[in-house]
């Protein structure tokens, strides 16, 4: 089984990976929002950590330029060059229609999508003709995303928008409360892998006659219509899920590792029992506390998680212990930043 954490920029890992490698690529990237990835694990870490903040400055200037360069890197294969040509025709309009913003929440957001682009053409260079793409995000910048990934996968090749619904307290008072995020699933191509009876859910009894539109109930037992053993056949075997999910994760769940943005495991899982299949590689390159790899590892797929820090490391070899009895350069490979290596000589420099 391919297992493997890499910790450092994932654009230069991703272009390290051979193309077509990769079935799935589902991955919780960071969302414009402010907030500080790394808040538990204290201060003197936290100067090594990753802030989920964004401004248009030397970095965000350097990163188009690269976009610029790829363009005519005859390296590359002539659809991934095009790909770079259409993301930096993407973030030139999107300067322009805002006015080249340098500061504020304009510019803000034009750091970030221009720090996505790249990162997207390449998740697309590393997965297979049947390969699919989920990018988790939140309503904040979600519809700019969506716009990112028609420019690099095609409109063609979107399938959905799923809707993750969750309850949690909320204070507000001037708006609906905030409590979902959206999944954006495109494919590579016009074939894919997709497995409906593997992510098949129990009908509510209420839902069952409606949801069917075959046959109504008549009375104490009487069907107009398909007779109940077809009825009862079809209760048994459950639906596919719609393209909005609830799934509750509350603070006190046991599978909470302290990570403050970390999605439960039954969301992950499904995506990954629905778009690959047992022995495919899965892709994380935002792999965070390693819920994605949890998910894959449980449902028998190899994986490769990337993360920018190796302060994430320490959650998932805990979890890849104690829910798999995996043991880390036994049983998985790490590579990471040669900062890291001081403190274990495990751990190779990419």
């Amino acid at each position: 089984m391919h297992r493997q954490l890499c910790f450092g920029d994932n654009l230069g890992m991703l272009r390290s990976m051979p193309p077509s490698r990769v079935q799935l690529c589902c991955t919780d990237p960071p969302f414009n929002s402010g907030r500080n990835y790394n808040m538990f694990l204290g201060a003197d870490a936290q100067k090594t950590a990753f802030t989920d903040i964004w401004a248009w400055d030397d970095a965000a200037m350097e990163t188009h330029a690269d976009i610029q360069r790829q363009i005519g890197n005859r390296d590359l294969t002539p659809d991934v060059q095009k790909n770079y040509a259409d993301v930096e025709r993407f973030l030139d309009g999107f300067a322009m229609m805002h006015n080249n913003p340098t500061r504020g929440p304009m510019a803000e957001l034009r750091s970030y999508l221009t720090f996505m682009a790249p990162r997207i053409v390449e998740i697309r260079r590393v997965l297979t003709d049947t390969g699919s793409f989920y990018l988790h995000c939140d309503p904040s910048a979600s519809h700019y995303l969506k716009t990112l990934c028609d420019v690099v996968f095609g409109v063609d090749n979107f399938r959905n928008e799923i809707v993750w619904c969750y309850k949690s307290t909320s204070q507000a008072k001037r708006w609906f409360p905030k409590k979902h995020d959206i999944l954006l699933f495109y494919t590579k191509g016009a074939n894919w892998t997709f497995n409906p009876d593997d992510i098949r859910v129990p009908y509510k009894l209420k839902q069952m006659p409606q949801r069917t539109n075959q046959f109504t109930r008549h009375g104490a037992g009487n069907w107009k219509g398909e007779d109940r053993g077809t009825l009862d056949k079809r209760a048994s075997r459950g639906k596919i899920p719609e393209d909005w999910w609830e799934m509750t994760f509350g603070p006190n769940s046991p599978e909470r590792l302290g990570y403050p943005t970390q999605k439960p495991r039954a969301l992950y899982e499904r995506i990954i029992k629905a778009s690959s299949n047992p022995g495919d590689i899965v892709l994380d390159p935002f792999c965070g506390c390693g819920t994605t790899i949890d998910a894959a590892e449980t449902n028998h797929r190899g994986w490769v998680g990337i993360d920018i820090t190796v302060l994430a490391l320490e959650p998932i070899q805990r979890r890849m212990t104690e829910r798999h009895g995996l043991e880390a350069f036994k049983d998985y490979k790490i590579y990471g930043y040669s900062i890291y290596q001081r403190k274990s000589k495990n751990v190779k420099k990419v």
